[in-house]
């Protein structure tokens, strides 16, 4: 079987898949594009840039090509179009130079959608959501023309755009591609990796960037949890024991107490990849050893001064109070 058989077959699979999230994403579309962006929220408009933007993406990539094809002389034959492939068929005489425009023009149609649907997301008069979704669509569009795509050209037998904007006898426009290109995808990498450029994307998108906490980071919100825990074990009413840890890779505190002959705990560990806050519950009962409840609380995506984290921590508290003596060795699952 070829490749590029191999590749319909794909393309069909995802087409259907693509139907699934367009009847999702017209369901969600009130809670999607409101005010607020919650991590389902940025699932579905993610799936919604892949599987519905990129589509559209591929048909004006070979529509670009389909008019050059006529601005060349040449004669379109046949248009392929099954949502994550496409392809344009044609006739002519042409010269190396010809052939190089051909085939790199429907990269310049992808290559201007991508930095256009990033430069709208950045500067642009849109929402969160509307953000988010330019920019997972810009990010895709950008990363398959650069990358995806010249990779794939390199390892199959598909001569594809790439191979002959490579191979199309055009050294000095080649090379000049060659230039570009590379300076593209360094560009990319340089903001991937800018402060700058996260702190716009969180402030567009109100997402914190993932990143990993320096020491001082973590030290600076183990203090402000400490302080945080310090309240409220001044505040409830029976006696609540406070343990901060701050380490190299962690830091956190866990709030203990017993009310109902039960042990009760919670915990609220800053995880040192992203920054956010992770909150956990555990429940146990002396009268039955062995027997504990354990839960995801959830998470905090940002800093809140010590007064804000202590009122939400006695919120957690007050409810992991009311909980009654777990009846099963473990159990677990997400609040």
């Amino acid at each position: 079987m070829s490749t590029f058989l191999l590749f319909q077959l794909a393309s069909l699979l995802l087409a259907i898949v693509s139907i699934r999230v367009l009847v999702t994403t017209v369901r969600a579309r009130r809670t999607l594009f409101d005010e607020t962006l919650t991590p389902a929220d940025r699932q579905q408009l993610s799936e919604a840039a892949f599987f519905l933007l990129l589509p559209l993406g591929v048909l004006l990539h070979e529509l670009g090509h389909a008019v050059a094809v006529r601005l060349a002389g040449g004669q379109v034959v046949g248009f392929g179009f099954l949502f994550f492939l496409g392809w344009v068929e044609h006739t002519g005489s042409y010269t190396p130079a010809e052939l190089y425009w051909i085939a790199l023009s429907g990269n310049l149609v992808s290559l201007g959608l991508g930095l256009g649907a990033l430069a709208l997301a950045l500067v642009g008069p849109f929402g969160r959501a509307v953000n988010w979704l330019l920019l997972v669509f810009g990010g895709l569009e950008l990363g398959t023309t650069l990358v995806f795509y010249p990779l794939l050209d390199l390892v199959s037998d598909l001569h594809g755009d790439w191979a002959t904007i490579y191979r199309a006898g055009t050294p000095l426009l080649s090379g000049a591609t060659a230039l570009a290109h590379a300076g593209l995808v360094l560009t990319g990498l340089i903001l991937w990796r800018s402060g700058r450029f996260r702190r716009l994307v969180e402030a567009r998108t109100g997402v914190r960037w993932p990143r990993r906490l320096t020491a001082g980071e973590r030290r600076a919100l183990a203090s402000n949890l400490s302080e945080a825990a310090e309240r409220v074990a001044g505040s409830w009413d029976c006696p609540v024991e406070a343990v901060t840890g701050v380490g190299p890779d962690h830091a956190g505190v866990a709030l203990r107490w017993e009310s109902g002959g039960l042990r009760r705990r919670i915990e609220a560990l800053i995880a040192p990849e992203s920054g956010l806050l992770e909150l956990r519950a555990e429940l146990d009962s002396p009268a039955m050893p062995g027997a504990r409840l354990r839960q995801r609380l959830g998470v905090l995506d940002r800093p809140l001064p010590p007064e804000d984290l202590a009122r939400v921590l006695i919120r957690l508290m007050e409810i992991v109070d009311r909980w009654p003596a777990p009846t099963a060795v473990e159990q677990a699952g997400d609040g």
